[in-house]
């Protein structure tokens, strides 16, 4: 079953508009539809492979749409292999120092956030039942809701 979208461009009908000189709608649908279309055959390396090759692309290409709502459209249509990146992510990332692999391209830094996601949340934890990484999302935001709660 291939996705479809009537145009290049969007996913369904008109859609919202992204306004930006730099924004470059059609590109980030594109590889995100090759992701997906990908993701029903490949084996979690060979996609690992192609979200890596995909978000580089788009880095390349200086397309502004890339992170944020990449990483949330990847993560709504495959919770338990990719993470969001977000603001409370960002920070629950510097506060826990880590760190990508040295020069690592931008994509090689998302698949190695979200390698060890996966394995984070694969770890029996007898305080948490974290499904997935949507599941460790939601947590994050709390983790950081409470964060600022307690320095205020």
């Amino acid at each position: 079953m291939e996705i479809e979208a009537r145009h290049p461009s969007r996913f369904q009908g008109s859609g919202f508009q992204i306004l930006g000189k730099n924004a470059k709608w059609y590109e980030i649908c594109a590889s995100l539809l090759n992701i997906l279309n990908k993701s029903m055959t490949a084996s979690q390396s060979s996609l690992d492979d192609i979200v890596k090759k995909e978000i580089d692309n788009l880095a390349e290409k200086e397309n502004p749409l890339r992170r944020s709502w990449f990483s949330e459209m990847l993560c709504h249509f495959s919770p338990d292999k990719y993470p969001l990146i977000d603001a409370p992510v960002q920070r629950w990332l510097k506060y826990n120092k880590y760190r990508a692999p040295r020069n690592s391209s931008e994509g090689a830094r998302y698949i190695d956030l979200a390698i060890k996601m996966r394995q984070a949340i694969k770890v029996k934890n007898s305080k948490t039942k974290i499904k997935n990484l949507a599941e460790l999302d939601t947590a994050i935001w709390k983790w950081n809701k409470n964060r600022k709660e307690r320095s205020l």
